[in-house]
């Protein structure tokens, strides 16, 4: 980007995704000079970019959405307990169409390098500058090649009613307030009693209750110790494969469809709608690559070691580089030009999950080692907007133009993740919570 007066922006802000949206709003109510830079030709980040069939939210609706706009909440009306992709976007648009902030957004403009530069003229002042690029039941046959299998449990989707949307928009105080007080920022609160304190046939009542329940209730309104006592997650885990074997009718299909390198809910649970049942289906198929490994494939299909198998079209789940992933795709150097995908070689290291040492000005809502990926979204980044507003405001009063985190308060907040983190179960799993993507 030139440096040119038209060209520059007191505050750049990169993808106009949930974070992003509300993070130009804060900025516009307070008259600064900010712009949005998204690559993509329009709003909406991962609900613009992820429209495969079933996505959805995995909260309900109703705590995704914006907090900060009485009149929003009371305008909008969500139409299932856990929303579909197309509606998310246009909720999206909704917001950002309601409040003007479109004409703040630059689309198509992807942003490949950000470097830091020091100002020779005046000592308090940086900036950095930006490089842009220029811009189941639908199929004959579906094979599923399944490699590590992962824990599911049922969404128990439903529409939300007139009546119950007022029901809703009444209680939006004591919703939030909820939200606030659970570790993840869900709607679900943790049965307090001591797993141990309790039968086994009333702690097998409750799952019974759960595992029929909207959401991540089978996960997040469970005992505590689920995520820190193997033998607690243990007795779970054979819960929640018990029930697995009752859905599958084939046996063999059941035991594949059953994790045996982690217990359920040390990842983030995928929520699903007949997953399960699909497999009793007489066209859908599971082969086990760990069995029979890919080989290569073909002009028509894929090869294994135990066969060739043509299809017509062939989907690749790959996973995603979560949390440093994007940071990584741009060329991002700080001071004395290091890349931060450098310092980041063997894991990150964080203020807050908000800024980095060495990188002054670079502020970071919902980065890696902060609590907006692991919490139901909207929730953390609300948060994350705010300080981080709060902290540019206080630059801004006291005329200072640049800041960063010291070495020693980095490394006390990067010790401080890992010691929280030792005690979880969750450290043991090969998630992309623990940068796992192979």
């Amino acid at each position: 980007m030139t440096t040119t007066s038209k060209l520059d922006y007191e505050v750049i802000v990169i993808g106009a995704g949930v974070c992003g949206i509300y993070q130009i709003k804060r900025l516009m109510d307070l008259g600064v000079n900010a712009t949005v830079l998204e690559a993509a030709p329009d709003l909406g980040g991962t609900w613009y970019w992820n429209r495969y069939p079933g996505a959805r939210f995995d909260s309900e609706s109703y705590t995704y959405g914006y907090s900060f706009s009485e009149e929003l909440l009371q305008e909008w009306h969500w139409k299932e307990r856990f929303s579909s992709q197309p509606e998310n976007l246009k909720y999206l648009n909704f917001v950002a169409d309601k409040f003007g902030l479109r004409g703040h957004m630059q689309f198509n403009a992807k942003v490949v390098s950000a470097h830091f530069e020091e100002d020779a003229g005046n000592d308090d002042s940086s900036r950095w500058r930006l490089q842009l690029e220029e811009s189941a039941d639908k199929v004959g046959e579906l094979t599923v090649f399944q490699r590590r299998p992962n824990w599911g449990a049922p969404l128990n989707n439903s529409a939300i009613s007139e009546d119950e949307m007022a029901q809703i928009r009444d209680g939006y105080d004591a919703i939030f307030a909820t939200c606030a007080r659970t570790p993840g920022g869900f709607e679900h609160e943790p049965d307090r009693r001591g797993f141990w304190e309790v039968s086994r046939a009333e702690r097998v009542a409750l799952w019974d209750q759960l595992y029929d329940e909207p959401g991540f209730a089978i996960w997040l309104r469970n005992f505590r110790e689920i995520f820190t006592d193997e033998d607690a997650n243990a007795e779970l885990s054979e819960y929640i494969a018990e029930r697995i074997r009752q859905r599958v009718d084939d046996p063999d299909t059941a035991e594949k469809l059953i994790p045996r390198d982690h217990g359920f809910g040390v990842q983030r649970v995928p929520m699903e709608t007949h997953y399960y049942e699909a497999f009793n289906r007489d066209n859908v198929h599971l082969v086990d690559i760990s069995e029979t490994p890919l080989e290569r494939v073909t002009e028509t299909g894929l090869e294994t070691t135990g066969g060739h198998y043509e299809f017509d079209m062939i989907v690749y789940a790959t996973g995603f580089d979560a949390l440093t992933g994007a940071y990584d795709r741009i060329d991002i150097r700080g001071v004395d030009g290091v890349r931060l995908r450098e310092q980041w070689r063997d894991g990150p290291s964080t203020y807050l999950g908000m800024l980095v040492h060495g990188y002054p000005n670079l502020i970071m809502p919902s980065g890696p080692q902060s609590g907006s990926a692991s919490t139901n979204y909207p929730r953390g980044i609300e948060n994350g907007v705010n300080w981080c507003t709060s902290f540019l405001e206080y630059l801004w009063e006291h005329g200072i133009g640049r800041a960063e985190a010291s070495q020693s308060a980095q490394g006390e907040w990067t010790d401080h993740v890992k010691q929280m983190y030792s005690v979880m179960l969750m450290r043991k799993a090969k998630s992309w919570f623990t940068g796992y993507n192979s």
